[in-house]
Protein backbone atom coordinates (compact mmCIF):
# COMPACT_ATOMS: atom_id res chain seq x y z
CA UNK A 1 0.00 0.00 0.00
CA UNK A 2 2.89 2.32 0.67
CA UNK A 3 4.06 1.65 -2.91
CA UNK A 4 0.66 2.70 -4.22
CA UNK A 5 0.85 5.86 -2.13
CA UNK A 6 4.28 6.65 -3.59
CA UNK A 7 2.98 5.93 -7.08
CA UNK A 8 0.18 8.47 -6.73
CA UNK A 9 2.71 11.00 -5.41
CA UNK A 10 4.97 10.37 -8.40
CA UNK A 11 2.06 11.09 -10.77
CA UNK A 12 1.46 14.47 -9.10
CA UNK A 13 5.18 15.30 -9.17
CA UNK A 14 5.34 14.69 -12.92
CA UNK A 15 2.40 17.06 -13.52
CA UNK A 16 -0.27 14.45 -14.06
CA UNK A 17 -3.97 15.03 -13.50
CA UNK A 18 -5.00 15.78 -9.96
CA UNK A 19 -8.80 15.51 -10.26
CA UNK A 20 -8.91 12.54 -7.84
CA UNK A 21 -10.25 10.09 -6.78
CA UNK A 22 -8.94 8.12 -9.71
CA UNK A 23 -10.77 5.37 -11.41
CA UNK A 24 -9.43 2.00 -10.44
CA UNK A 25 -8.02 0.24 -13.42
CA UNK A 26 -8.24 -3.42 -14.29
CA UNK A 27 -5.87 -4.22 -11.37
CA UNK A 28 -8.51 -3.15 -8.83
CA UNK A 29 -11.15 -5.27 -10.52
CA UNK A 30 -9.06 -8.39 -10.10
CA UNK A 31 -8.90 -9.55 -13.72
CA UNK A 32 -5.62 -11.47 -14.22
CA UNK A 33 -3.51 -9.02 -12.24
CA UNK A 34 -0.85 -9.91 -9.66
CA UNK A 35 -2.23 -9.58 -6.10
CA UNK A 36 0.51 -7.18 -5.03
CA UNK A 37 -0.41 -4.72 -7.79
CA UNK A 38 -4.06 -5.19 -7.02
CA UNK A 39 -3.45 -4.32 -3.34
CA UNK A 40 -1.40 -1.27 -4.38
CA UNK A 41 -4.24 -0.01 -6.55
CA UNK A 42 -6.79 -0.42 -3.78
CA UNK A 43 -4.49 1.31 -1.32
CA UNK A 44 -4.12 4.27 -3.69
CA UNK A 45 -7.86 4.67 -3.88
CA UNK A 46 -8.22 4.48 -0.13
CA UNK A 47 -5.48 7.06 0.43
CA UNK A 48 -7.29 9.55 -1.82
CA UNK A 49 -10.32 9.45 0.52
CA UNK A 50 -8.40 9.52 3.82
CA UNK A 51 -7.16 12.89 5.15
CA UNK A 52 -4.60 11.03 7.33
CA UNK A 53 -3.00 8.63 4.91
CA UNK A 54 -0.21 7.27 7.14
CA UNK A 55 -2.45 6.58 10.13
CA UNK A 56 -5.07 5.17 7.81
CA UNK A 57 -2.49 2.91 6.20
CA UNK A 58 -1.36 1.70 9.64
CA UNK A 59 -4.92 1.15 10.85
CA UNK A 60 -6.20 -0.62 7.72
CA UNK A 61 -3.46 -3.22 7.65
CA UNK A 62 -5.26 -6.51 8.40
CA UNK A 63 -4.97 -10.19 7.65
CA UNK A 64 -7.11 -12.93 6.23
CA UNK A 65 -7.99 -14.25 9.68
CA UNK A 66 -9.85 -10.95 10.40
CA UNK A 67 -11.96 -11.61 7.37
CA UNK A 68 -12.47 -15.28 8.36
CA UNK A 69 -13.36 -14.48 11.95
CA UNK A 70 -15.69 -11.54 11.27
CA UNK A 71 -19.21 -12.09 9.90
CA UNK A 72 -21.82 -9.75 8.45
CA UNK A 73 -24.42 -10.37 11.16
CA UNK A 74 -21.96 -9.34 13.94
CA UNK A 75 -21.31 -5.82 12.59
CA UNK A 76 -21.83 -2.77 14.77
CA UNK A 77 -21.70 1.00 14.17
CA UNK A 78 -18.22 2.35 13.54
CA UNK A 79 -18.64 5.28 15.93
CA UNK A 80 -19.69 2.93 18.77
CA UNK A 81 -16.85 0.44 18.11
CA UNK A 82 -14.15 3.10 17.49
CA UNK A 83 -14.92 6.41 19.22
CA UNK A 84 -11.37 7.59 18.54
CA UNK A 85 -11.77 7.26 14.75
CA UNK A 86 -11.73 10.55 12.69
CA UNK A 87 -14.99 12.05 11.52
CA UNK A 88 -14.09 11.55 7.84
CA UNK A 89 -14.11 7.76 8.42
CA UNK A 90 -17.20 7.70 10.62
CA UNK A 91 -19.43 9.99 8.46
CA UNK A 92 -17.94 10.63 5.04
CA UNK A 93 -19.15 13.71 3.18
CA UNK A 94 -19.23 13.40 -0.63
CA UNK A 95 -19.24 17.16 -1.17
CA UNK A 96 -16.08 17.69 0.92
CA UNK A 97 -13.04 18.78 -1.09
CA UNK A 98 -10.51 15.99 -1.57
CA UNK A 99 -6.80 16.57 -0.99
CA UNK A 100 -4.48 16.74 -3.94
CA UNK A 101 -1.82 14.10 -4.53
CA UNK A 102 0.92 16.68 -4.00
CA UNK A 103 -0.36 17.28 -0.47
CA UNK A 104 -0.45 13.60 0.52
CA UNK A 105 2.43 12.13 -1.50
CA UNK A 106 5.81 12.45 0.25
CA UNK A 107 8.00 11.45 -2.69
CA UNK A 108 8.03 9.64 -5.98
CA UNK A 109 8.52 5.88 -6.09
CA UNK A 110 10.61 4.65 -8.99
CA UNK A 111 8.99 1.23 -8.69
CA UNK A 112 5.81 2.50 -10.32
CA UNK A 113 5.39 5.02 -13.14
CA UNK A 114 2.55 6.87 -14.84
CA UNK A 115 2.76 4.48 -17.75
CA UNK A 116 1.55 1.51 -15.65
CA UNK A 117 -1.37 -0.44 -17.04
CA UNK A 118 -2.81 -1.19 -13.61
CA UNK A 119 -3.63 2.38 -12.55
CA UNK A 120 -5.14 4.84 -14.96
CA UNK A 121 -5.97 8.33 -13.68
CA UNK A 122 -9.48 9.16 -14.79
CA UNK A 123 -12.04 11.67 -13.73
CA UNK A 124 -13.55 10.85 -10.31
CA UNK A 125 -17.13 9.66 -10.68
CA UNK A 126 -19.60 9.57 -7.80
CA UNK A 127 -19.64 5.73 -7.78
CA UNK A 128 -15.95 5.65 -6.81
CA UNK A 129 -16.60 7.96 -3.85
CA UNK A 130 -19.46 5.79 -2.58
CA UNK A 131 -17.36 2.69 -2.99
CA UNK A 132 -14.51 4.27 -1.04
CA UNK A 133 -16.83 5.24 1.80
CA UNK A 134 -18.30 1.73 1.85
CA UNK A 135 -14.78 0.28 1.96
CA UNK A 136 -13.83 2.61 4.82
CA UNK A 137 -16.94 1.60 6.77
CA UNK A 138 -16.14 -2.05 6.09
CA UNK A 139 -12.59 -1.51 7.33
CA UNK A 140 -13.89 0.23 10.47
CA UNK A 141 -16.25 -2.65 11.15
CA UNK A 142 -13.44 -5.10 10.62
CA UNK A 143 -11.22 -3.15 12.99
CA UNK A 144 -13.93 -3.15 15.66
CA UNK A 145 -14.47 -6.84 15.05
CA UNK A 146 -10.71 -7.42 15.28
CA UNK A 147 -10.63 -5.44 18.54
CA UNK A 148 -13.48 -7.50 19.90
CA UNK A 149 -11.76 -10.68 18.80
CA UNK A 150 -8.53 -9.45 20.35
CA UNK A 151 -10.32 -8.83 23.67
CA UNK A 152 -11.95 -12.24 23.43
CA UNK A 153 -8.57 -13.79 22.58
CA UNK A 154 -6.98 -12.06 25.57
CA UNK A 155 -9.81 -13.31 27.76
CA UNK A 156 -9.34 -16.78 26.31
CA UNK A 157 -5.61 -16.46 26.98
CA UNK A 158 -6.33 -15.40 30.53
CA UNK A 159 -8.76 -18.27 30.96
CA UNK A 160 -6.24 -20.67 29.49
CA UNK A 161 -3.52 -19.25 31.70
CA UNK A 162 -5.82 -19.65 34.69
CA UNK A 163 -6.52 -23.24 33.61
CA UNK A 164 -2.80 -23.82 33.16
CA UNK A 165 -2.10 -22.35 36.60
CA UNK A 166 -4.89 -24.46 38.08
CA UNK A 167 -3.49 -27.55 36.38
CA UNK A 168 -0.04 -26.62 37.64
CA UNK A 169 -1.43 -26.17 41.16
CA UNK A 170 -3.25 -29.50 40.98
CA UNK A 171 -0.14 -31.13 39.56
CA UNK A 172 1.94 -29.55 42.32
CA UNK A 173 -0.50 -30.75 44.97
CA UNK A 174 -0.53 -34.19 43.41
CA UNK A 175 3.25 -34.23 43.27
CA UNK A 176 3.37 -33.09 46.92
CA UNK A 177 0.88 -35.81 47.86
CA UNK A 178 2.88 -38.34 45.87
CA UNK A 179 6.05 -37.12 47.59
CA UNK A 180 4.37 -37.47 50.99
CA UNK A 181 3.10 -40.92 49.99
CA UNK A 182 6.55 -41.82 48.71
CA UNK A 183 8.15 -40.67 51.95
CA UNK A 184 5.56 -42.57 53.96
CA UNK A 185 6.20 -45.61 51.79
CA UNK A 186 9.94 -45.17 52.25
CA UNK A 187 9.41 -44.91 56.00
CA UNK A 188 7.21 -48.00 55.91
CA UNK A 189 9.80 -49.83 53.79
CA UNK A 190 12.52 -48.67 56.14
CA UNK A 191 10.45 -49.83 59.11
CA UNK A 192 9.90 -53.18 57.40
CA UNK A 193 13.62 -53.45 56.66
CA UNK A 194 14.45 -52.45 60.23
CA UNK A 195 11.99 -55.00 61.56
CA UNK A 196 13.42 -57.62 59.21
CA UNK A 197 16.92 -56.71 60.38
CA UNK A 198 15.84 -56.95 64.01
CA UNK A 199 14.21 -60.30 63.31
CA UNK A 200 17.35 -61.46 61.57
CA UNK A 201 19.42 -60.28 64.52
CA UNK A 202 17.02 -62.07 66.86
CA UNK A 203 17.32 -65.24 64.79
CA UNK A 204 21.08 -64.86 64.76
CA UNK A 205 21.03 -64.26 68.51
CA UNK A 206 18.85 -67.34 68.98
CA UNK A 207 21.17 -69.31 66.75
CA UNK A 208 24.18 -67.99 68.63
CA UNK A 209 22.46 -68.81 71.92
CA UNK A 210 21.77 -72.33 70.69
CA UNK A 211 25.35 -72.53 69.50
CA UNK A 212 26.57 -71.31 72.88
CA UNK A 213 24.34 -73.85 74.62
CA UNK A 214 25.63 -76.60 72.38
CA UNK A 215 29.14 -75.37 72.99
CA UNK A 216 28.61 -75.30 76.76
CA UNK A 217 26.98 -78.74 76.55
CA UNK A 218 29.93 -80.03 74.56
CA UNK A 219 32.30 -78.38 77.04
CA UNK A 220 30.36 -79.96 79.91
CA UNK A 221 30.49 -83.37 78.25
CA UNK A 222 34.19 -82.90 77.54
CA UNK A 223 34.74 -81.81 81.14
CA UNK A 224 32.79 -84.83 82.39
CA UNK A 225 34.81 -87.09 80.14
CA UNK A 226 37.99 -85.41 81.31
CA UNK A 227 36.96 -85.82 84.94
CA UNK A 228 36.08 -89.46 84.30
CA UNK A 229 39.39 -89.99 82.53
CA UNK A 230 41.16 -88.21 85.38
CA UNK A 231 39.30 -90.36 87.89
CA UNK A 232 40.22 -93.50 85.98
CA UNK A 233 43.80 -92.30 85.76
CA UNK A 234 43.83 -91.57 89.48
CA UNK A 235 42.35 -94.97 90.27
CA UNK A 236 44.85 -96.62 87.98
CA UNK A 237 47.62 -94.57 89.57
CA UNK A 238 46.45 -95.53 93.07
CA UNK A 239 46.17 -99.17 91.98
CA UNK A 240 49.64 -99.00 90.53
CA UNK A 241 50.84 -97.32 93.71
CA UNK A 242 49.24 -100.02 95.85
CA UNK A 243 50.74 -102.68 93.64
CA UNK A 244 54.10 -100.96 93.79
CA UNK A 245 53.81 -100.73 97.57
CA UNK A 246 52.87 -104.39 97.80
CA UNK A 247 55.70 -105.31 95.49
CA UNK A 248 58.02 -103.14 97.53
CA UNK A 249 56.88 -104.78 100.75
CA UNK A 250 57.28 -108.22 99.18
CA UNK A 251 60.69 -107.27 97.87
CA UNK A 252 61.66 -105.90 101.27
CA UNK A 253 60.36 -109.08 102.93
CA UNK A 254 62.22 -111.24 100.45
CA UNK A 255 65.30 -109.12 100.88
CA UNK A 256 64.94 -109.34 104.66
CA UNK A 257 64.57 -113.12 104.50
CA UNK A 258 67.44 -113.30 102.10
CA UNK A 259 69.52 -111.05 104.34
CA UNK A 260 68.58 -113.12 107.36
CA UNK A 261 69.35 -116.36 105.56
CA UNK A 262 72.56 -114.88 104.33
CA UNK A 263 73.40 -113.74 107.82
CA UNK A 264 72.69 -117.23 109.18
CA UNK A 265 74.83 -118.76 106.51
CA UNK A 266 77.51 -116.18 107.15
CA UNK A 267 77.28 -116.97 110.87
CA UNK A 268 77.60 -120.65 110.18
CA UNK A 269 80.49 -120.00 107.88
CA UNK A 270 81.98 -117.70 110.43
CA UNK A 271 81.48 -120.30 113.17
CA UNK A 272 83.01 -123.00 111.05
CA UNK A 273 85.78 -120.65 110.19
CA UNK A 274 86.21 -119.78 113.86
CA UNK A 275 86.13 -123.44 114.75
CA UNK A 276 88.73 -124.19 112.17
CA UNK A 277 90.65 -121.18 113.35
CA UNK A 278 90.41 -122.41 116.98
CA UNK A 279 91.52 -125.89 115.94
CA UNK A 280 94.28 -124.39 113.85
CA UNK A 281 95.23 -122.10 116.72
CA UNK A 282 95.21 -125.08 119.08
CA UNK A 283 97.37 -127.03 116.77
CA UNK A 284 99.48 -123.95 116.22
CA UNK A 285 99.82 -123.42 119.96
CA UNK A 286 100.61 -127.01 120.45
CA UNK A 287 103.10 -126.90 117.63
CA UNK A 288 104.48 -123.62 118.95
CA UNK A 289 104.78 -125.10 122.34
CA UNK A 290 106.39 -128.07 120.81
CA UNK A 291 108.57 -125.86 118.67
CA UNK A 292 109.45 -123.81 121.75
CA UNK A 293 111.00 -126.82 123.27
CA UNK A 294 114.29 -128.20 122.15
CA UNK A 295 114.56 -130.66 119.50
CA UNK A 296 115.11 -133.34 121.97
CA UNK A 297 112.08 -132.27 123.91
CA UNK A 298 110.11 -132.12 120.73
CA UNK A 299 111.26 -135.53 119.88
CA UNK A 300 110.49 -136.64 123.36
CA UNK A 301 107.06 -134.93 123.20
CA UNK A 302 106.38 -136.51 119.85
CA UNK A 303 107.63 -139.81 121.18
CA UNK A 304 105.60 -139.27 124.33
CA UNK A 305 102.60 -138.30 122.26
CA UNK A 306 103.03 -141.35 120.14
CA UNK A 307 103.65 -143.47 123.14
CA UNK A 308 100.64 -141.86 124.84
CA UNK A 309 98.50 -142.50 121.82
CA UNK A 310 99.91 -145.99 121.61
CA UNK A 311 99.42 -146.54 125.30
CA UNK A 312 95.91 -145.02 125.06
CA UNK A 313 95.17 -147.24 122.17
CA UNK A 314 96.79 -150.15 123.90
CA UNK A 315 94.98 -149.17 127.11
CA UNK A 316 91.76 -149.01 125.33
CA UNK A 317 92.51 -152.22 123.65
CA UNK A 318 93.56 -153.79 126.89
CA UNK A 319 90.48 -152.45 128.62
CA UNK A 320 87.51 -154.55 128.95
CA UNK A 321 84.69 -153.71 126.68
CA UNK A 322 82.75 -152.21 129.52
CA UNK A 323 85.61 -150.00 130.58
CA UNK A 324 86.37 -149.08 127.06
CA UNK A 325 82.77 -148.29 126.53
CA UNK A 326 82.68 -146.24 129.70
CA UNK A 327 85.83 -144.44 128.73
CA UNK A 328 84.55 -143.69 125.25
CA UNK A 329 81.20 -142.70 126.73
CA UNK A 330 82.87 -140.34 129.07
CA UNK A 331 84.93 -138.92 126.31
CA UNK A 332 81.83 -138.58 124.20
CA UNK A 333 80.08 -136.89 127.08
CA UNK A 334 82.92 -134.49 127.47
CA UNK A 335 82.90 -133.77 123.77
CA UNK A 336 79.11 -133.57 123.90
CA UNK A 337 79.29 -131.16 126.80
CA UNK A 338 81.76 -129.06 124.92
CA UNK A 339 79.54 -129.26 121.85
CA UNK A 340 76.40 -128.49 123.83
CA UNK A 341 78.08 -125.61 125.42
CA UNK A 342 79.17 -124.33 122.11
CA UNK A 343 75.70 -124.95 120.68
CA UNK A 344 74.14 -123.15 123.63
CA UNK A 345 76.44 -120.27 123.12
CA UNK A 346 75.66 -120.34 119.43
CA UNK A 347 71.93 -120.63 120.14
CA UNK A 348 72.10 -117.73 122.54
CA UNK A 349 73.93 -115.73 119.99
CA UNK A 350 71.47 -116.77 117.30
CA UNK A 351 68.55 -115.99 119.60
CA UNK A 352 69.95 -112.57 120.31
CA UNK A 353 70.46 -112.05 116.62
CA UNK A 354 66.96 -113.29 115.87
CA UNK A 355 65.55 -111.06 118.59
CA UNK A 356 67.38 -108.13 117.11
CA UNK A 357 66.20 -108.99 113.62
CA UNK A 358 62.68 -109.56 114.91
CA UNK A 359 62.73 -106.19 116.63
CA UNK A 360 63.98 -104.57 113.48
CA UNK A 361 61.37 -106.39 111.39
CA UNK A 362 58.64 -105.49 113.84
CA UNK A 363 59.71 -101.86 113.78
CA UNK A 364 59.78 -101.96 109.99
CA UNK A 365 56.38 -103.61 109.93
CA UNK A 366 55.02 -101.02 112.32
CA UNK A 367 56.46 -98.27 110.17
CA UNK A 368 55.02 -99.82 107.01
CA UNK A 369 51.69 -100.39 108.74
CA UNK A 370 51.52 -96.80 109.89
CA UNK A 371 52.53 -95.64 106.43
CA UNK A 372 49.90 -97.91 104.88
CA UNK A 373 47.33 -96.63 107.35
CA UNK A 374 48.20 -93.03 106.56
CA UNK A 375 48.11 -93.74 102.84
CA UNK A 376 44.81 -95.56 103.15
CA UNK A 377 43.40 -92.71 105.21
CA UNK A 378 44.59 -90.20 102.65
CA UNK A 379 43.16 -92.28 99.83
CA UNK A 380 39.89 -92.62 101.71
CA UNK A 381 39.73 -88.87 102.26
CA UNK A 382 40.55 -88.22 98.61
CA UNK A 383 37.98 -90.79 97.51
CA UNK A 384 35.42 -89.15 99.78
CA UNK A 385 36.26 -85.73 98.37
CA UNK A 386 36.05 -87.07 94.83
CA UNK A 387 32.74 -88.71 95.57
CA UNK A 388 31.41 -85.48 97.03
CA UNK A 389 32.71 -83.52 94.04
CA UNK A 390 31.20 -86.03 91.63
CA UNK A 391 27.89 -85.89 93.44
CA UNK A 392 27.91 -82.07 93.41
CA UNK A 393 28.93 -82.02 89.74
CA UNK A 394 26.22 -84.50 88.86
CA UNK A 395 23.67 -82.41 90.74
CA UNK A 396 24.88 -79.23 89.05
CA UNK A 397 24.84 -80.89 85.61
CA UNK A 398 21.38 -82.31 86.23
CA UNK A 399 20.11 -78.89 87.35
CA UNK A 400 21.73 -77.15 84.38
CA UNK A 401 20.29 -79.73 81.99
CA UNK A 402 16.86 -79.29 83.53
CA UNK A 403 17.15 -75.49 83.28
CA UNK A 404 18.41 -75.76 79.70
CA UNK A 405 15.54 -78.08 78.80
CA UNK A 406 13.01 -75.68 80.34
CA UNK A 407 14.64 -72.67 78.67
CA UNK A 408 14.85 -74.47 75.32
CA UNK A 409 11.20 -75.49 75.50
CA UNK A 410 10.18 -71.93 76.43
CA UNK A 411 12.31 -70.43 73.65
CA UNK A 412 10.94 -72.89 71.12
CA UNK A 413 7.39 -72.07 72.20
CA UNK A 414 8.03 -68.29 72.04
CA UNK A 415 9.84 -68.66 68.72
CA UNK A 416 7.00 -70.73 67.28
CA UNK A 417 4.43 -68.16 68.44
CA UNK A 418 6.53 -65.29 67.09
CA UNK A 419 7.11 -67.02 63.78
CA UNK A 420 3.38 -67.78 63.46
CA UNK A 421 2.49 -64.16 64.28
CA UNK A 422 5.16 -62.83 61.92
CA UNK A 423 4.00 -65.17 59.17
CA UNK A 424 0.43 -63.95 59.63
CA UNK A 425 1.57 -60.31 59.65
CA UNK A 426 3.75 -60.85 56.58
CA UNK A 427 0.89 -62.58 54.77
CA UNK A 428 -1.46 -59.73 55.66
CA UNK A 429 1.11 -57.13 54.65
CA UNK A 430 1.80 -58.98 51.41
CA UNK A 431 -1.95 -59.11 50.67
CA UNK A 432 -2.33 -55.38 51.45
CA UNK A 433 0.78 -54.61 49.44
CA UNK A 434 -0.48 -56.61 46.47
CA UNK A 435 -3.83 -54.86 46.72
CA UNK A 436 -2.12 -51.44 46.93
CA UNK A 437 0.15 -52.31 44.03
CA UNK A 438 -2.78 -53.43 41.94
CA UNK A 439 -4.72 -50.28 42.84
CA UNK A 440 -1.70 -48.08 42.09
CA UNK A 441 -1.09 -49.81 38.79
CA UNK A 442 -4.77 -49.56 37.90
CA UNK A 443 -4.87 -45.89 38.91
CA UNK A 444 -1.75 -45.07 36.92
CA UNK A 445 -3.09 -46.97 33.92
CA UNK A 446 -6.38 -45.07 34.16
CA UNK A 447 -4.47 -41.80 34.55
CA UNK A 448 -2.34 -42.64 31.53
CA UNK A 449 -5.43 -43.59 29.51
CA UNK A 450 -7.19 -40.41 30.63
CA UNK A 451 -4.21 -38.24 29.70
CA UNK A 452 -3.89 -40.06 26.40
CA UNK A 453 -7.60 -39.75 25.62
CA UNK A 454 -7.54 -36.08 26.64
CA UNK A 455 -4.53 -35.43 24.42
CA UNK A 456 -6.20 -37.24 21.53
CA UNK A 457 -9.44 -35.28 22.10
CA UNK A 458 -7.57 -31.98 22.22
CA UNK A 459 -5.62 -32.90 19.11
CA UNK A 460 -8.86 -33.85 17.34
CA UNK A 461 -10.47 -30.59 18.48
CA UNK A 462 -7.43 -28.65 17.27
CA UNK A 463 -7.59 -30.41 13.92
CA UNK A 464 -11.34 -29.72 13.73
CA UNK A 465 -10.77 -26.05 14.59
CA UNK A 466 -8.08 -25.82 11.93
CA UNK A 467 -10.35 -27.47 9.38
CA UNK A 468 -13.23 -25.17 10.35
CA UNK A 469 -10.96 -22.11 10.13
CA UNK A 470 -9.73 -23.19 6.70
CA UNK A 471 -13.29 -23.77 5.54
CA UNK A 472 -14.43 -20.41 6.92
CA UNK A 473 -11.47 -18.72 5.25
CA UNK A 474 -12.32 -20.29 1.92
CA UNK A 475 -15.98 -19.30 2.30
CA UNK A 476 -15.06 -15.69 3.15
CA UNK A 477 -12.68 -15.47 0.23
CA UNK A 478 -15.28 -16.87 -2.10
CA UNK A 479 -17.88 -14.41 -0.72
CA UNK A 480 -15.46 -11.50 -1.12
CA UNK A 481 -14.72 -12.52 -4.72
CA UNK A 482 -18.42 -12.84 -5.42
CA UNK A 483 -19.07 -9.34 -3.99
CA UNK A 484 -16.49 -7.98 -6.43
CA UNK A 485 -14.01 -6.91 -3.79
CA UNK A 486 -10.42 -7.43 -4.77
CA UNK A 487 -9.07 -6.75 -1.31
CA UNK A 488 -7.74 -9.68 0.76
CA UNK A 489 -7.64 -8.92 4.44
CA UNK A 490 -5.35 -10.71 6.81
CA UNK A 491 -6.37 -10.55 10.43
CA UNK A 492 -3.81 -11.72 12.98
CA UNK A 493 -4.75 -14.94 14.73
CA UNK A 494 -6.09 -14.59 18.24
CA UNK A 495 -3.34 -14.48 20.77
CA UNK A 496 -3.00 -17.77 22.52
CA UNK A 497 -0.52 -18.99 25.06
CA UNK A 498 0.77 -21.65 22.65
CA UNK A 499 0.36 -22.79 19.09
CA UNK A 500 -1.19 -26.06 18.04
CA UNK A 501 2.20 -27.68 17.49
CA UNK A 502 3.35 -26.53 20.91
CA UNK A 503 0.11 -27.80 22.42
CA UNK A 504 0.62 -31.14 20.68
CA UNK A 505 4.19 -31.30 21.95
CA UNK A 506 3.02 -30.39 25.46
CA UNK A 507 0.31 -33.04 25.40
CA UNK A 508 2.80 -35.60 24.10
CA UNK A 509 5.21 -34.62 26.88
CA UNK A 510 2.41 -34.91 29.48
CA UNK A 511 1.48 -38.32 28.10
CA UNK A 512 5.12 -39.41 28.23
CA UNK A 513 5.44 -38.15 31.81
CA UNK A 514 2.23 -39.96 32.78
CA UNK A 515 3.53 -43.18 31.24
CA UNK A 516 6.86 -42.74 33.01
CA UNK A 517 5.04 -42.15 36.31
CA UNK A 518 2.95 -45.27 35.72
CA UNK A 519 6.06 -47.32 34.89
CA UNK A 520 7.83 -45.88 37.94
CA UNK A 521 4.86 -46.74 40.16
CA UNK A 522 4.79 -50.30 38.80
CA UNK A 523 8.57 -50.58 39.33
CA UNK A 524 8.21 -49.28 42.90
CA UNK A 525 5.43 -51.77 43.54
CA UNK A 526 7.60 -54.60 42.22
CA UNK A 527 10.53 -53.40 44.37
CA UNK A 528 8.30 -53.26 47.45
CA UNK A 529 7.01 -56.74 46.69
CA UNK A 530 10.59 -58.01 46.36
CA UNK A 531 11.52 -56.30 49.63
CA UNK A 532 8.55 -57.89 51.41
CA UNK A 533 9.42 -61.31 49.99
CA UNK A 534 13.07 -60.89 50.98
CA UNK A 535 12.03 -59.83 54.48
CA UNK A 536 9.66 -62.82 54.68
CA UNK A 537 12.43 -65.17 53.63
Amino acid sequence: MLSAYRFIGSIAAKGGPTNLPYRLGPAAEGFGVHPRRRRAAVAGAVNNANPHPRRHLASTTTTANDVLIGTADQEEPLAAAHPEAPASLVEPEPSAPLPTPAAVAPAADPEFSADSDDLEPTPAPSAAIGRTQTLAAFEARKRSEAERKRIEAEEAVRRQEAEVFEKARILKERLAAEEVARREQELADRAIQERAREEKLARQKTTMGEFERQKSEAARVAEAERMAALKRAEEEAFAKLELAKKLKIQEEEARRVEVQTKKVEEEKQREEKLKKQHEAMARFEEERKVKGLGWRIRENWAAASLSCSARLKKYTQQMSPADREAYLEKKRQEEEAIRVKKEAEEAARLAAEEARLAAEQEAEERRLASQRAEEEERLAIEAKHRAEERAAEELRLAESQRQLAIQRAEEERVLAERMAAEAAVRAEQAAHQRQRDEEDAKRFREEAERVKSKAEAEAAAARANEAEAEARKRREEEAALRDGSAVTFTTPAPRTSETLSEQARREAEEERLAREEADLAVQKAMDRKKTVRAAAN
